[in-house]
């Protein structure tokens, strides 16, 4: 399939351009393993990321029926209270941070790099694998727009 970021286009696969996304991880620090990439290879790193996004539950609905990918929404605010339209820039960069996060990792497979945590008190030591869903930057640019946070039980209204 070709590569498509059209803003609710039938097509579209991608939210961000690979221009948008090398414009973003350039100044995000070091991305030489992205830079050293082709615009093909670029491409499909992004489609994974925003099939991958995608999985994600956002706040409002989509804005028509016969987009491919969950944005653009309609009743969707940022965190100054305005009104989203569009494709927000946040979600631009989450997707460009996921596609180079897809270079040094696979998480496609929901589980996402292993951190292991051990604690040890004399000769008796307790230990834990934990899995991330996302990476923490990508969740970071997304959570104004999630209507739940992956890894957590909801939110909590207290009246």
């Amino acid at each position: 399939m070709p590569f498509d970021a059209t803003a609710g286009a039938a097509t579209a696969n991608s939210y961000a351009s690979v221009a948008e996304a090398d414009a973003y991880l350039a100044v995000r620090g070091d991305t030489s393993t992205w830079t050293a990439l082709t615009t093909g290879e670029k491409e499909a790193k992004l489609q994974w990321a925003a099939i991958y996004i995608d999985t994600l539950t956002f706040m409002g609905t989509r804005s028509t029926s016969t987009q491919a990918l969950q944005w653009p929404r309609i009743g969707v605010w940022d965190r100054d209270g305005f009104e989203v339209d569009g494709i927000p820039q946040a979600l631009k960069n989450a997707q460009a941070e996921m596609a180079f996060q897809l270079i040094a990792n696979d998480w496609t497979q929901g589980l996402g790099p292993v951190s292991n945590e051990t604690l040890s008190v004399g000769s008796i030591s307790l230990g834990r694998e934990t899995h991330r869903a996302f990476p923490a930057p990508v969740l970071a640019l997304l959570r104004p727009f999630l209507a739940s946070i992956p890894g957590t039980s909801g939110r909590l209204v207290r009246g």
